[in-house]
Order: C-alpha cells, then sequence, then structure tokens
C-alpha cells in the first residue's frame, strides 16, 4: 500500500508511506516540490534496508 499526503500550510511538501509491500521493506518518503512547480527532491528511510535520496518528476497530462 503507498499513500501520500501534502502539507496544507506549505503546499511543497510531500510524504510517502509504503506499507505492507511483498518485500516486507516499509520505506517512508519526504520531500519538497521545487519552485519549477515539476521536481520533487528529497530523502527516504526504510527499514530493514535503509536510505537515501530520491527524485521525481511531475508530469502533467
Amino acid at each position: 500500500m503507498i499513500s501520500s499526503s501534502s502539507d496544507a500550510s506549505s503546499n511543497n511538501n510531500v510524504t510517502i508511506e509504503r506499507r505492507n509491500s511483498s518485500d516486507g521493506v516499509n520505506c517512508n518518503y519526504t520531500g519538497i516540490v521545487e519552485e519549477d512547480g515539476m521536481t520533487v527532491n528529497g530523502n527516504y528511510s526504510c527499514t530493514p534496508s535503509g536510505g537515501g535520496t530520491w527524485m521525481a518528476y511531475i508530469h502533467q497530462y
């Protein structure tokens, strides 16, 4: 299950939670939508495997 939310007080904060995955790894992703409105950069931590940085592009159709 993956869920996400954004901070209403500052529409540029993103939180994603990855839970109950088939590999048994749970992850928390936090990030900020950059000023261009199309790029998200942040950090993640996973149990039991560690963490790091992540980046995503927002595509609008």
